[in-house]
């Protein structure tokens, strides 16, 4: 078992930037069928970080199914989901799956650059925070990224 995980996509690898000591599985641009065809073994971590979901498309009929059995993978003390900022489709995905496993959301509406999707190198350093959270914090709600008054983004690997 690792300590933390970070797993999925650019959102993810921003984040991974500022957790050095995680284990960081991510890659910009991959969709989540992507993802699971590379990724085989399950996930023992104190804390994972999951973004996935984002660059598959909003008609993918699939999304949801594969989400799904990523998380049923991953054993972990805490789970955290980052709901981009769009597409629509793909947050209620994300928030679906994140409650009916008791997993928590951090928020990025409101917090992306001039794209509406990527964030500031301040606001994922912010987000790399989350996992000294307190384990008494409830379950489930959805913690906002702060703002950072920054709309940059951190270049990509």
């Amino acid at each position: 078992m690792v300590a933390c995980a970070i797993l999925g996509d650019s959102l993810a690898d921003g984040v991974a930037a500022f957790r050095p000591d995680c284990l960081a599985d991510t890659k910009v641009g991959i969709s989540t069928s992507a993802y699971l065809r590379a990724h085989t073994t399950a996930v023992d971590a104190g804390t994972v970080l999951i973004s996935l979901g984002v660059n598959d498309g909003e008609t993918d009929p699939g999304t949801a199914d594969r989400l799904a059995g990523l998380r049923t993978r991953i054993t972990a003390r805490r789970i955290f989901w980052i709901l981009p900022a769009r597409p629509e489709t793909t947050r209620h995905i994300i928030r679906d799956i994140a409650h009916a496993f008791g997993d928590r959301l951090i928020e990025t509406r409101g917090y992306t650059g001039s794209d509406g999707l990527h964030l500031s190198p301040q606001t994922y350093r912010t987000i790399a925070t989350v996992f000294d959270l307190s384990l008494t914090a409830p379950c489930c709600r959805s913690q906002a990224a702060p703002a950072d008054g920054g709309n940059g983004r951190r270049g990509q690997r």
